[in-house]
C-alpha cells in the first residue's frame, strides 16, 4: 500500500534534470520554462538560477543574466564563477565600475586556470584596469600578457591604450586616435616582450607625429631607461612641458637622480610627486629615501612613514624608515621596523 501511495511521487520529474537536458539540446526556452516552474517551488535553488544564467548567457539577454547571476552571487559570495559571470553581464550591460569589481571578487575566489571562463574573465579584467584608470595595475598584466599569450585578442590596442593612459576600451577607439594608439601599442608590445630596440622605431615615429601627446615623451624615456640610455632623463623632462602634472614622469627623474647619486638634483621632482599625488606609495617612498640621502631625517621619517601606511607590506619602506629612525636616535622604533622588513623580506623570498 505504502509503495502503491509513493508511486505518483516518485513518478513525478525531475525538473532540474529536465532542465539541464533541455539546455545540452540547446533548447534554451524550454530549458527556461522547467528551471522556472523549479524555481516556483524551489525559488532559493542556486542550481536553477545557474543554469537560467548560463542560459541567458547564450541567447545574450545580459539583463536576465546579470538577474540569475546576481542570486547565485549574493547566496555565494566566494562563488568565483557566479562573481566572474556577473561582471561580464555587466560589462556588456555597459555597467564598468560594477563590472570591474565582479570580475575581481572572482580572480580573487579563484576560477579554474586555462578554462574558457578563466581567460573570457581575465581578457575583460584587462580591458577594464584602462577603462578605470588603472594603467600602472594594467601595464603589469599586459607586459605578462604579450610574453605568454600574444595572441590574445586586442592587445596591441590594450598596450597602447594603456601607454598614453586613456580612459576606454579598445572598442571604443575613433579614428583620429587610431594611429596613436598602435604606434603606442607596438612600441609597449615589443618593450614587454623584452625588444627595447625593436620597440624604439615606432617609439619615434610616435614623438615626431604627435609631439604634443600626453606621454608620448614618457613612453621614450621609458625605452631609454630600459636600455640604460643616461638621456632618458631629458625625455621624462620633455614630457613634463607637454603634461605639467604627470607624476610617473617626476618619479622617473627622482629615482633616476637617486641611482647616479644626486638625490638633490631628484629632490624638487619627488616633492611635487608627493604633493601632487598624496595617496601613491612610490611618491612617498621614493620622497622619503631622497630626503633620506640630503640627510633631512625628519622629514624622511615623515615621508616615509606616510609610505609605510599606503602600503604596510612593502619591506622597503619599513628599511628605510628603521634607517630614518636610526639617524633620529629613536632606537626602539628603527629596531621595530627593521624586524618588520625582516619578517616580510622573508615572506617575499620563500
Amino acid at each position: 500500500m505504502l509503495l502503491l501511495l509513493l508511486a505518483p511521487l516518485l513518478a513525478q520529474p525531475n525538473l532540474l534534470e529536465q532542465a539541464k537536458q533541455a539546455r545540452e539540446a540547446n533548447q534554451l526556452s524550454s530549458s527556461n520554462q522547467l528551471l522556472r516552474r523549479h524555481l516556483a517551488t524551489n525559488p532559493g535553488s542556486n542550481e536553477a538560477w545557474w543554469y537560467l544564467g548560463l542560459n541567458a548567457y547564450d541567447a545574450d539577454n545580459f539583463p536576465a543574466c546579470a538577474e540569475a547571476f546576481g542570486k547565485v552571487f549574493a547566496a555565494e559570495a566566494n562563488n568565483g564563477g557566479a562573481a566572474a559571470f556577473l561582471g561580464l553581464c555587466e560589462f556588456r550591460l555597459g555597467q564598468y565600475e560594477k563590472a570591474f569589481s565582479h570580475l575581481a571578487l572572482a580572480r580573487r575566489a579563484g576560477l579554474v586556470a586555462e578554462t574558457e571562463l578563466e581567460k573570457v574573465a581575465h581578457f575583460h579584467y584587462l580591458m577594464l584596469l584602462n577603462k578605470i584608470g588603472q594603467f600602472e595595475m594594467a601595464a603589469g598584466l599586459l607586459a605578462e600578457a604579450a610574453r605568454s599569450t600574444p595572441e590574445m585578442p586586442f592587445l596591441l590596442e590594450m598596450c597602447g591604450i594603456a601607454t598614453l593612459r586613456l580612459s576606454k576600451l579598445p572598442m571604443e577607439i575613433v579614428a583620429a586616435e587610431a594611429e596613436p594608439i598602435s604606434l603606442a601599442g607596438r612600441a609597449c608590445l615589443l618593450a614587454f616582450q623584452r625588444r627595447p630596440g625593436e620597440a624604439k622605431p615606432p617609439a619615434e615615429e610616435l614623438l615626431a607625429k604627435y609631439p604634443k601627446l600626453p606621454n608620448a615623451h614618457y613612453l621614450r624615456g621609458y625605452l631609454a631607461l630600459l636600455e640604460q640610455d643616461p638621456k632618458c632623463i631629458d625625455y621624462f623632462a620633455e614630457e613634463l612641458t607637454v603634461s605639467p602634472n604627470h607624476i610617473q614622469a617626476r618619479l622617473q627623474i627622482a629615482y633616476e637622480w637617486l641611482k647616479r647619486g644626486e638625490a638633490a638634483r631628484g629632490l624638487p621632482y619627488a616633492a611635487e610627486a608627493a604633493k601632487l599625488a598624496p595617496k601613491d606609495f612610490t611618491a612617498h617612498n621614493i620622497h622619503g629615501r631622497l630626503l633620506l640621502e640630503t640627510e633631512a631625517y625628519a622629514a624622511a621619517a615623515s615621508a616615509l612613514e606616510q609610505a609605510v601606511v599606503l602600503a604596510p607590506n612593502s619591506p622597503e619602506a619599513h628599511f628605510h624608515l628603521a634607517s630614518a629612525y636610526n639617524r633620529l636616535g629613536r632606537k626602539a622604533e628603527a629596531q621595530k621596523h627593521r624586524e618588520i622588513f625582516a619578517t616580510l623580506d622573508k615572506q617575499r623570498k620563500r
